[in-house]
């Protein structure tokens, strides 16, 4: 549905899918019916339960910056798809907070969503100890990724999908995994095993000493 502009909602609908909206590039506004008992969308599209206490579902193609009012909390799936948002702010929030326009939880040590439209490489803080599913999903403005490897969470926590723009991902600081060439790689008893290749790639070169390659490592270049 990457045509799609605006999303009305009748009355009768009760339940919306994680991933109802998910590739839906170019909406700018959810309608929700003033009937409806379980959804809303506030002045600017955006989608939220009947109470406005949760914040379901940020149009895809809205551009600009979006301030989360205090008293809302943020579903996971919130931003996905926004790839024309290049900043969330977050003010007077006792559960999120927000570093250079991306959304992290109220002490910063957990990444919720980066921005979709936020142009240019980024570096994910060392502080950050855990990565929301697919934070780094239609992130159209980014350009690389770093990582400075000072924590647990896994390398699929830090994959780009959607990403077209992409064209390196950098680890630093693990003996596991290493980046060779803008990709990553797995190290075990000195062979690679190639895990991901960044989407915005347009060629690759193997190591000698590689000797798997995983089933989705350029599932999407």
């Amino acid at each position: 549905c990457d045509s799609l502009t605006s999303i009305t909602i009748p009355s009768g609908v009760e339940s919306i899918g994680d991933f109802a909206f998910d590739g839906c590039i170019a909406l700018v506004e959810f309608d929700v019916s003033d009937d409806n008992t379980k959804y809303m969308s506030d002045d600017e599209g955006v989608l939220f339960n009947k109470s406005g206490t949760s914040l379901i579902k940020y149009p895809g193609g809205k551009s600009g910056t979006y301030t989360i009012p205090s008293e809302v909390t943020i579903e996971d799936h919130a931003f996905y798809g926004c790839v024309k948002l290049t900043a969330i702010y977050v003010e007077d929030n006792v559960l999120y907070s927000s570093n250079s326009g991306v959304l992290f939880n109220e002490d910063g040590t957990e990444l919720i969503s980066y921005p979709g439209g936020k142009e240019g490489p980024y570096t994910i803080p060392a502080n950050v100890i855990e990565i929301n599913d697919y934070a780094f999903r239609y992130c159209y403005g980014l350009t690389s990724l770093t990582v400075n490897w000072s924590n647990e969470y896994g390398i699929y926590d830090i994959m780009c999908y959607e990403c077209p723009n992409v064209t390196e991902i950098k680890v630093s600081g693990n003996d596991i995994l290493q980046s060779i060439d803008g990709s990553i790689y797995r190290v075990h008893e000195n062979e690679l095993y190639l895990i991901r290749c960044p989407e915005g790639k347009t060629s690759l070169v193997l190591p000698e000493s590689v000797v798997s390659i995983s089933s989705e490592a350029a599932s999407s270049c």
